[in-house]
């Protein structure tokens, strides 16, 4: 996952809500509704919110329990580190 997409699904753990309001051109956004976290309910755009996101069935067990969210996060980013060539 990106930073960016880490950083959306944060604002779902802190709220505890299903669904967010967001622009509809967020690439993050969109990624994660190609992946299957994210679904659009409805296509109305409200011109000061954006669009609601709102959280898959699945995804909503993990990313509303914010400490087991943050675990996973903290996991995935100790993974994705390399240690860098000491040449």
């Amino acid at each position: 996952m990106s930073a960016d997409e880490v950083m959306l699904l944060s604002r779902y753990a802190e709220s505890g809500h299903k669904t967010q309001y967001i622009d509809p051109v967020s690439g993050a956004a969109n990624n994660l509704v190609r992946a299957g976290v994210l679904y659009v309910p409805s296509a109305e755009y409200n011109l000061l919110k954006g669009c609601s996101y709102t959280l898959t069935r699945e995804a909503a067990t993990i990313i509303l329990d914010r400490d087991r969210f943050q675990k996973i996060v903290l996991a995935e980013n100790k993974v994705n580190k390399r240690p860098k060539n000491s040449n």
